[in-house]
């Protein structure tokens, strides 16, 4: 399951001089019995609004996808040999803090902090369905192969680590990006790109790798 996030400010209906700022799942793409080279591709075709590339700054992978598959390559790194194709970055491990993150996607969600729109159909009817894990009252149920486990999955790292990244200024990330940069002309030619783009929503995705790699089934 693939989600789009961004953040958007909003007028309470009280008052229309105040603002808040909500975290937003926008847009899903459910990938399902693909290699990872066609699921990046899958993504990358998907990432449009109207005729224009959403501008993206981070895609968050789940951490396991970041374990070698052979001598030199991850999956996070065959799918990232795609996405920088496309001018796209390179996937980052998902914030996986299970239980923080449900807690803060309940807290989100109770105070209206977090919103889906109409077309992310599989996010609408998966959250509740979603069930407490009985041996840890604290988490939330992640055995099965259901489609709704893995939509529940994508969104708390959506909320966690999109959410938590966002508490960095966006200044900061750009400089901690540069500065690892060794060659001074590359710095400043990465310099003008980033600080040219406009602000950027970012991709959160997880699909578990029995999903990926069936030769039948399903």
């Amino acid at each position: 399951m693939v989600l789009w996030w961004t953040r958007v400010r909003i007028k309470t209906d009280l008052d229309q001089t105040a603002e808040r700022t909500v975290l937003l799942c926008y847009r899903q793409l459910v990938v399902r019995q693909m290699n990872e080279q066609l699921a990046a591709e899958r993504i990358a075709a998907a990432n449009y609004t109207g005729d224009k590339s959403d501008p993206i700054q981070h895609i968050y992978l789940s951490p396991d996808r970041f374990s070698k598959i052979d001598q030199h390559h991850s999956i996070a790194d065959k799918m990232g040999d795609i996405f920088v194709q496309y001018d796209l970055p390179r996937p980052e491990r998902a914030n996986n803090r299970r239980v923080d993150g449900w807690r803060l996607c309940y807290t989100l969600l109770d105070t209206d902090g977090v919103a889906v729109l109409d077309n992310c159909v599989d996010v609408i009817d998966s959250i509740p369905k979603l069930m407490r894990d009985e041996k840890n009252i604290e988490d939330a149920q992640k055995e099965g192969n259901e489609l709704f486990l893995d939509v529940c999955e994508s969104f708390r790292y959506g909320v966690m680590s999109y959410g938590s990244e966002q508490a960095t200024p966006r200044e900061a990330l750009i400089q901690r990006e540069i500065m690892s940069i060794p060659d001074n002309t590359l710095k400043y030619q990465r310099y003008l790109e980033l600080t040219s783009r406009p602000r950027s929503a970012d991709i959160v995705f997880t699909i578990p790798r029995r999903r990926w790699f069936h030769s039948h089934g399903r």
